[in-house]
């Protein structure tokens, strides 16, 4: 008895503390739309921010079983950052990568991969006793400008600095500075039609500029109410279990690497006297092939909800 007791207390910490990282994340993301449209050159690295302590016992090492229909409790699924990290280090003459062999555990090239989305915001509705889910794809550069072939989510965030403060300069004019510095990594596919995309404002802020509105703030043209494009989960959830779901329902991406499986973009901006600060941001790409979509509550993992792509046929 005491060793179930024992075994059920851990694994409830798992889960509390799977949650508020699950939280900081979501926190991340919406903090981390800055880097919707940027224009920068490529390579390099941020200032001091070398590569994350990686902790791969956090992380699935083996392949993702796509026929499964059950998950772990606390399913963190693969790690990108280790991931990329082999990918890039392992290159060869020719300047590819090399991946004929396993990246990480029993992962190889023609391994299926399952990686982890931190939705923005998980939405109830009690009249239609419906969760939605909401996932906003991520922009891809390539060369600096924004790609219109590929789209990604973002799967990790790392921030180095982010300062935000305003001080007055000797003509008595307050001036605010902005220094941000992050890393993230981010699956990016090119299949992405094969998935229903919707654009889409996320609830919260839709209410949040509701109550700007009525205290008489204008917000209209705000880029905070703009829609996203985002994919969507929607499954039906009683009422006695939607409190618990919508704090721990995240997303899976399973999907397989292809060419060219890694590329890196760094965006960095300097201030002017008007407005000074630094924007620098590292973006991590790892590339990949959609081949489902799977909404699970972290807690339990259990799968609410999976997208299959649909094939259009060509005319």
């Amino acid at each position: 008895m005491k060793t179930c007791m024992r075994i059920t207390a851990i694994t409830l910490l798992l889960v509390l503390c799977s949650l508020h990282f699950s939280n900081s994340l979501v926190f991340a993301q919406r903090g981390g739309g800055r880097s919707r449209g940027d224009q920068g050159t490529r390579g390099g690295s941020p200032s001091g921010s070398g590569p994350e302590k990686i902790k791969p016992s956090e992380f699935d090492t083996g392949p993702f079983d796509i026929a499964r229909e059950q998950l772990p409790p606390v399913y963190f699924g693969h790690s990108i950052q280790l991931i990329y990290k082999t990918i890039s280090e392992r290159k060869t003459e020719s300047g590819k990568p090399a991946i004929d062999f396993p990246l990480a555990g029993t992962l190889g090239p023609g391994r299926i991969y399952a990686f982890r989305v931190v939705p923005a915001e998980n939405s109830y509705s009690s009249s239609e006793q419906t969760l939605q889910s909401y996932c906003p794809l991520s922009t891809v550069l390539a060369k600096g400008v924004e790609g219109k072939a590929r789209k990604g989510f973002r799967i990790e965030y790392s921030p180095q600095m982010d300062n935000h403060y305003t001080y007055t300069d000797d003509r008595g004019k307050q001036i605010e500075i902005e220094e941000v510095k992050f890393r993230d990594y981010t699956i990016a596919f090119e299949n992405f039609s094969q998935f229903s995309i919707e654009k889409a404002v996320l609830p919260g802020v839709k209410q949040a500029a509701e109550k700007k509105r009525k205290k008489g703030s204008a917000t209209s043209g705000s880029d905070d109410v703009s829609e996203q494009e985002m994919i969507v989960g929607r499954f039906r959830l009683p009422s006695a279990e939607a409190k618990r779901f919508k704090e721990s329902v995240v997303l899976l991406a399973v999907c397989s690497l292809v060419d060219p499986y890694v590329t890196s973009e760094t965006v960095h901006r300097t201030g002017t006297r008007e407005k000074p600060g630094e924007y620098l941001a590292q973006h991590e790409y790892l590339h990949v092939h959609l081949l489902e979509l799977w909404f699970y509550d972290l807690g339990t993992g259990k799968v609410l909800m999976k997208m299959k792509p649909v094939i259009v046929p060509r005319s």
